[in-house]
């Protein structure tokens, strides 16, 4: 279409008509206007630069299922859209978008943030092929700030305890948790094996003299228990270690020979039969004829066939933590 132009006289007031002539020749186009007025239906650009300047809201719009796509010097795709009519965006890092190391940066500054939000049953697959790092990254409720992880193939499995303790009150033998016959229990009298002031005495006056805890409930006829204490006196002396039922039958006790340095003593007794009263552990401060005096210090009552690390217990049991271990593999 052609462009009308509007110009003034020169300043000068003169004007001439061949002036005005080469003027308008030089001027006068056609076939220029919008876009939009000119309803083209594809514009190709063969060269240079184009730049768009105060766009607002521009419209890219594929006519047709083939979408858009979005190629390097070479005539490959690297991002496409909407093929097949869908929804899809595919960026292609395959074709190096970064030269040698090809990758995709994705990086909001400030309060920005990306959203990756499938809504459909599918799951996001984040698959690397080599090891790489993401650091700062919300799954959930848990936020790693690490993670360490070893591969682990043909190795045996051993799963192990931390160590229990069912008895109450494993150093402070007086408290109401430890039940007396014939025994008068002193708290903090001698300096135990780990070198604090916390061993009791314990004083027998017959020859029935014990201190004793109960475990509940009974176990069944398959259990396996064991009963260990650190015991010591001002002499040798001989005292005893037992596991019964509550008020009803000794089931096993063995002596022990006590001296003047400490000992830890244990006892196990397997395939305990069932009950209605409590497993009962017992430490006898006599040698079954006369009573007599020794210290002890660290009582311990656990489920298993032999006697595990001491674990102190004061107001509730201690159940071991399991822990996991393979051969060869010195962490997980």
């Amino acid at each position: 279409m052609p462009i009308t132009v509007n110009h003034s006289t020169p300043a000068d007031g003169t004007f001439s008509a061949t002036g005005a002539t080469a003027w308008d020749a030089n001027h006068t186009l056609s076939g220029v206007g919008t876009m939009a007025e000119q309803n083209a239906n594809a514009v190709a650009i063969t060269g240079g630069t184009a730049t768009l300047t105060s766009v607002t809201t521009p419209i890219v719009q594929a006519t047709n299922s083939a979408g858009l796509a979005l190629k390097n010097s070479g005539g490959t795709t690297q991002i496409s859209m909407g093929a097949g009519g869908g929804d899809n965006v595919t960026v292609a890092v395959s074709t190096n978008l970064n030269g040698t190391n090809a990758q995709i940066d994705i990086s909001p500054t400030g309060t920005g943030h990306v959203h990756i939000k499938p809504t459909g049953a599918n799951s996001v697959e984040i698959a690397p092929t080599y090891v790489g790092e993401m650091d700062n990254i919300t799954i959930g409720a848990t936020t790693p700030s690490s993670v360490n992880a070893t591969t682990i193939t043909g190795q045996t499995g051993v799963l192990r305890g931390t160590g229990s303790n069912l008895l109450l009150y494993s150093e402070q033998l007086q408290q109401a948790n430890w039940s007396t016959i014939a025994t008068t229990v002193t708290a903090n009298t001698q300096i135990a094996p780990d070198g604090t002031t916390t061993a009791d005495t314990l004083v027998g006056s017959s020859g029935s003299s014990r201190i004793f805890q109960a475990i509940s409930p009974f176990p069944t006829t398959s259990s396996t228990w064991t009963l260990s204490v650190y015991l010591k006196s001002a002499s040798n002396v001989t005292a005893r270690i037992g596991i019964g039922s509550a008020g009803i039958r000794e089931i096993l006790t063995q002596n022990v020979s006590v001296t003047t340095d400490w000992q830890r003593f244990s006892i196990t007794a397997t395939g305990l039969s069932t009950d209605t009263g409590n497993l009962q552990v017992s430490i006898y401060c006599s040698d079954g004829t006369s009573g007599n005096t020794i210290f002890a210090w660290g009582a311990q009552g656990e489920r298993a066939s032999s006697v595990g690390n001491y674990v102190l217990t004061t107001t509730t049991a201690v159940y071991g933590t399991p822990t996991l271990s393979f051969s060869g593999v010195s962490t997980i």
